[in-house]
C-alpha cells in the first residue's frame, strides 16, 4: 500500500507505540487514519467509546475546495465552474 503521503502520521504513531493495522483486518484498534471518507452505512454505529477517527461525518463540506468554492456563502469569495458559467464569469 502507497502511503507516502502518510509517513510523518504514521512516524509520529510509531513513536506513540501504535501498530499498523490495515483494511481488512478483524484485529481491535484504537485510531483510524483514513484518507478518505471512511463514513460507511452502519461504520458510526459501531465505533467503540475508545476508538478515534481522523475525520467526522460531513467534514468534505468545509475540506474541499469545490464544495467551498460554490457553497455562495458570503464569507467565501464567488467562483465558478469554467467553461459552463463563462457568462456569470464575464
Amino acid at each position: 500500500i502507497e502511503t507516502g503521503y502518510l509517513d510523518h502520521v504514521i512516524e509520529v504513531f510509531d513513536k506513540l507505540g501504535y501498530q499498523i493495522i490495515y483494511n481488512g483486518s478483524d484485529a481491535e484498534w484504537d485510531v483510524l487514519w483514513s484518507h478518505e471518507y471512511p463514513f460507511v452505512r452502519n461504520f458510526l454505529p459501531q465505533l467503540r467509546p475508545y476508538q478515534r477517527v481522523n475525520k467526522f461525518p460531513g467534514s468534505g463540506f468545509i475540506t474541499n475546495k469545490v464544495n467551498l468554492a460554490t457553497s455562495q456563502l458570503k464569507h467565501i469569495p464567488q467562483a465558478f465552474s469554467l467553461p459552463t458559467e463563462k457568462e456569470q464569469f464575464l
